[in-house]
């Protein structure tokens, strides 16, 4: 039993859809959706930048605090670690964070322009060092860490430190706060002037760049990737379509079925489906390329501030999907609207190129 020559058309036409254009488009759009964020100085800025817990986190994160209370242990409990970085937190301004957070992102970002630079994460403490010696900070400072840090545990004595690791149940506010202002200038000059973030990568005589090339070649991928996908449509729906009809309305379904997966990822992300997803991506970066171990705190921070980001990563899915989406419903109605010619273009048919006369 043969099969008609239809039904092979048919068949390959599917077959180059399905294997071959909805990869090949699919790939390219989700390509230029990345794009418009993924290398973006100042979108990573305004992530970490746009809560002052991330920089909280990362200076539980990179803080020894247990070397800085001068503890004989080398561990500290959670909430102890917590209530130093939250009256640390009490006496920096939302001006310093920044700051902060500005400069490592460029640094980051210039290292991968220039491999040869090195790399070396800090936060700069000095400017919290010498708020620290106003008493109005000394107060604030004494003041948070007296709300917020564990009571001691009843029948133990507090750990031997530089200052209070827990609040006796009977220790008044104005005994905790004159015990912590004594002791404080020594606490001060145990803060390091730069504290690391991760590990330095020091600098090499291989000179080098990876955001350059990466932005190159991501924008060139995504274009040759949607021309291929084009001439791989066009010959997929001249193998499906029977007229010219029909192959607009094949080209604007083929479309379709590559936009509508992206066009969804980017409402999934923008209601915040995609927000655990992203902060694994970007915690497992941090820690396998940059060195850093993220905390439960950090990763908690970069959660919160992806909540603030999602709409901007959204938007690179919206706008490629839902533009591609809205080409292929146009192609659609174009087949369904135009009326049928007169004498109707089969290009099944093998006479359909008739011999010259």
């Amino acid at each position: 039993m043969q099969s008609s020559p239809g039904c092979l058309r048919s068949c390959l036409g599917f077959f180059v859809f399905l294997f071959i254009f909805l990869p090949l488009a699919s790939c390219g759009l989700l390509t230029g959706a990345v794009s418009t964020w993924l290398f973006n100085r100042s979108f990573y800025i305004d992530i970490i930048s746009s809560e002052t817990l991330s920089y909280a986190a990362l200076l539980s994160d990179a803080l020894d605090l247990a070397y800085i209370l001068e503890l004989d242990d080398d561990t500290l409990p959670p909430g102890t670690v917590d209530a130093f970085v939250q009256a640390i937190r009490a006496v920096v301004t939302p001006t310093y964070v920044r700051d902060e957070i500005d400069r490592n992102i460029n640094a980051l970002f210039d290292y991968f322009e220039d491999f040869s630079r090195g790399l070396a994460l800090t936060l700069d403490l000095r400017p919290i060092k010498s708020s620290l010696s106003s008493d109005q900070q000394i107060e604030a400072f004494a003041s948070v860490l007296a709300q917020v840090l564990p009571t001691c545990t009843p029948n133990a004595p507090p750990a031997d430190s530089l200052l209070p690791t827990c609040r006796l149940p009977n220790q008044s506010p104005q005994e905790f706060t004159a015990q912590v202002r004594e002791r404080l200038p020594r606490f001060i000059r145990n803060l390091p002037d730069l504290q690391p973030i991760g590990d330095p990568i020091p600098p090499n005589t291989q000179s080098g760049t990876l955001l350059g090339d990466a932005v190159q070649s991501l924008i060139t991928s995504g274009l040759v990737l949607l021309i291929v996908a084009l001439l791989f449509g066009l010959l997929a729906g001249f193998l499906l379509a029977g007229s010219t009809k029909d192959l607009w309305a094949a080209l604007g379904l083929m479309l379709l079925g590559a936009a509508l997966p992206v066009l969804l990822m980017g409402v999934a992300i923008s209601t915040g489906r995609g927000s655990a997803v992203i902060s694994d991506q970007i915690s497992s970066v941090l820690s396998d390329q940059v060195g850093l171990q993220s905390s439960e705190a950090l990763e908690n921070a970069a959660l919160s501030a992806l909540e603030s980001a999602t709409t901007r990563i959204a938007n690179g899915f919206l706008i490629y999907g839902g533009g591609a989406a809205a080409v292929g419903v146009v192609l659609v109605l174009v087949g369904v609207i135009i009326p049928p010619r007169k004498h109707k273009d089969d290009f099944t048919s093998p006479d359909m190129i008739s011999p010259l006369r």
